[in-house]
């Protein structure tokens, strides 16, 4: 893809990073709910990407529990367990730098 018009402050997020901890995460209401400490579990195989055309992908997956199927298909649990450890989003990233976060 070709590189997108980015702002001076994009350009700073451009890269691969690997999720290092939370510490805390919205409900789906917009409660703020913290760990009260570092949370690891998805440490280490969860990545976000930005990249210079302007768009970000992000992937989450458990650290723990993310076993081979036993045989070549996934037995409907395994298959089920599987898709509960991993969350994904993809699309266009852009920085306010100029508005008042509320």
């Amino acid at each position: 893809m070709p590189d997108a018009p980015l702002s001076a402050e994009e350009k700073k997020f451009v890269g691969f990073y690997k999720l290092l901890y939370t510490d805390s995460y919205r409900t789906k209401d917009g409660k703020e709910v913290f760990h009260g400490s570092r949370n690891e579990t998805r440490a280490g195989t969860s990545y976000i990407i930005y990249t210079s055309s302007g768009h970000m992908m992000v992937h989450l997956m458990d650290r723990e529990g993310r076993t081979k199927y036993a045989g070549a298909q996934p037995t409907p649990e395994e298959a089920l367990k599987a898709y509960r450890s991993y969350g994904g989003y993809f699309g266009r990233f852009r920085t306010y730098e100029n508005k008042n976060p509320s």
